[in-house]
C-alpha cells in the first residue's frame, strides 16, 4: 500500500492489511507462516478480514485480543505506516499485482521467468 490512509489493493480501505499486520505483530516467522498457510488455504478463497480473524484464532501463539486492540489503536496505525514505507521503498513506481521480485529485481510472475531469474541470481535449487 502506498498510503495507509488511502486505498489498498483491491479495496476501499486497508482493513485487511491492518488485521494482517496486527496478527503478525511480534510473532516469530513460524507463526506468520502458519497464518499465511491458513489464509492461502484453499487458494481460491477470497482474502477477507473475516478470514484473517478466523485464521488468527486457529493459529497457535496469536493472541486475538491483542490483535483486536492493535487493530483499534495506535499500534495498528504504526504498523500500517511501516508497511507502507517498506512497500514504497520496494516499489517506488506504480505496480500491478502480482508483483514479483527476485534478488530485488522485478520479474514477470510466471514460473519460467521466476525460475530463470532465481537461477541467474545463484539459486541452488534442483530446477536450476
Amino acid at each position: 500500500m502506498r498510503d495507509p490512509k488511502g486505498e489498498c489493493v483491491d479495496a476501499d480501505n486497508c482493513d485487511f492489511e491492518r488485521w494482517t499486520v496486527c496478527a503478525f505483530d511480534a510473532q516469530p516467522i513460524c507463526t506468520r507462516v502458519q497464518l499465511l498457510d491458513c489464509l492461502d488455504t484453499p487458494w481460491e478463497d477470497q482474502l477477507t478480514t473475516k478470514k484473517v480473524k478466523q485464521c488468527a484464532g486457529n493459529t497457535t501463539g496469536i493472541n486475538v485480543t491483542k490483535m483486536e486492540m492493535c487493530f483499534a489503536g495506535e499500534r495498528g496505525d504504526q504498523l500500517l505506516a511501516q508497511a507502507s514505507k517498506a512497500f514504497v521503498a520496494a516499489f517506488p513506481k506504480k505496480v500491478f499485482f502480482p508483483q514479483t521480485t527476485v534478488a530485488g529485481k522485478v520479474v514477470d510472475a510466471d514460473y519460467d521467468s521466476v525460475k530463470k531469474a532465481a537461477c541467474a541470481a545463484g539459486s541452488t535449487s534442483s530446477v536450476c
